[in-house]
């Protein structure tokens, strides 16, 4: 009879589904955006590029939580267990 060996891989994906203070900040923004742009093309077209704006902007400041650690980690290094995420 062989023995079976098993190799675990180096780390595990992140399974937060994206749930985090930066997809927050971008999902709102956006749906925000596009509802005063869709509003915009109907009533002014001020009201159009502000929600543009909004876009743009929400965008931005979703890329700079990112980076500031607000997002979804890179890897596994910086994390509590340091990447070993199958020791206890």
């Amino acid at each position: 009879m062989t023995k079976e060996t098993y190799r675990l891989p180096k780390q595990a994906p992140f399974h937060n589904e994206g749930n985090t203070v930066a997809g927050w900040t971008l999902t709102w923004g956006v749906s925000l955006g596009v509802l005063l742009t869709g509003i915009g093309l109907i009533v002014s077209p001020i009201m159009m590029w502000i929600g543009i704006a909004v876009i743009v902007i929400s965008i931005a400041a979703s890329f700079i939580l990112s980076k500031a650690g607000y997002g979804q980690p890179r890897s596994l290094t910086n994390t509590a267990k340091g990447g070993a995420w199958y020791d206890s």
